[in-house]
């Protein structure tokens, strides 16, 4: 896997070219002690740190070679720890949707500001934990998550609390300039 830091890549494509990090369990890595439980419903349930490149599930899902999807009510949730200037990730309603499925966006376990927020996100007041950061799947595309404006170092947490949430990937951004790439080249 490339490097998710862009200093350590040795290519201009650092500015242009995103690390990609799918979902489903063809090519997707998963940090759970369990890992995947394939092609079946499961309760996943994680405590600890993260590792970067892996994401850790929380609630109910279904794992396929594509995709994971939320499968019953609840806090089921998603997180991932990355260091990158932005986070996009394909997003679709699977068949257990009813209508738009709504994901709550968390960044270092806080809503987004006005600042990081995207064309993709919207602020709306909670009952039970202030204000939140949403993101309304209401097709399959590419959903831009966050943009901190900045290169750093940051953990990504979705939560959606009704089936029918299909996650295929995600993909990390960095703002590398072609002449920090080059200097980082090793020697001939």
């Amino acid at each position: 896997m490339e490097s998710l830091h862009p200093e350590n890549r040795t290519d201009a494509s650092a500015e242009t070219q995103p690390v990609k990090i799918p979902a489903g369990y063809d090519g997707g890595k998963i940090g759970n002690p369990d890992g995947y439980i394939k092609d079946r419903e499961a309760e996943y349930s994680y405590t600890g740190p993260l590792e970067q490149g892996k994401l850790y599930l929380r609630g109910k899902f279904k794992a396929t070679a594509e995709f994971i999807e939320t499968t019953e009510p609840g806090e089921n949730s998603i997180m991932l720890e990355y260091s990158a200037v932005a986070v996009n990730a394909l997003l679709g309603p699977g068949e257990q949707a009813i209508g738009t499925v709504e994901v709550v966006v968390r960044n270092d376990d806080a809503p987004l500001s006005i600042r990081n927020a995207t064309p993709d996100t919207t602020f709306r007041a909670s009952d039970t934990s202030g204000d939140e950061t949403v993101v309304l799947v209401d097709r399959k595309r590419v959903y831009q998550l966050v943009d901190n404006h900045r290169f750093g170092t940051h953990i990504l947490e979705l939560v959606c609390h009704t089936p029918g949430l299909r996650v295929y990937a995600f993909t990390f951004v960095s703002s590398a300039k072609p002449e920090t790439a080059e200097r980082q080249k090793p020697a001939a």
